[in-house]
């Protein structure tokens, strides 16, 4: 997305913290022309959200170390572009395709039932 660099992360958490991300992730993607610290705060009003918190937040301390414990937390588990998958806490590696993906949560799932029978639950 085009704009303000760091401020979409920012505007993301901003409306997250209102309970309101999908719908701004929605919007947004909606209107990548157009993402200027000006639109974005436009679009909170858009979706009813208290605007003077939105700034607030954006603009705060908290928000930005947020971000930069999820930008950490994504280079250790080795999420190096979108998407990336895990299984059971384990990067998925190779093709993203649907059969693939599909074949490793069956995997998975498989895996699951054989340790639960062993332990006496299933």
């Amino acid at each position: 997305m085009a704009g303000v660099p760091g401020l979409e992360p920012r505007t993301s958490e901003a409306a997250a913290i209102q309970g309101e991300f999908w719908r701004w992730l929605d919007l947004v993607f909606t209107h990548q022309d157009a993402l200027e610290r000006e639109d974005l705060i436009g679009y909170a009003g858009e979706l009813g959200l208290d605007v003077d918190r939105f700034i607030q937040d954006i603009d705060s301390d908290a928000v930005a170390a947020r971000i930069e414990r999820d930008l950490e937390s994504a280079e250790a588990s080795g999420a190096h572009a979108t998407p990336t998958f895990f299984i059971e806490g384990r990067r998925l590696l190779g093709d993203y395709d649907a059969r693939t993906l599909a074949a490793a949560l069956e995997s998975s799932r498989r895996g699951t039932r054989t340790r639960e029978t062993s332990s006496g639950k299933g």
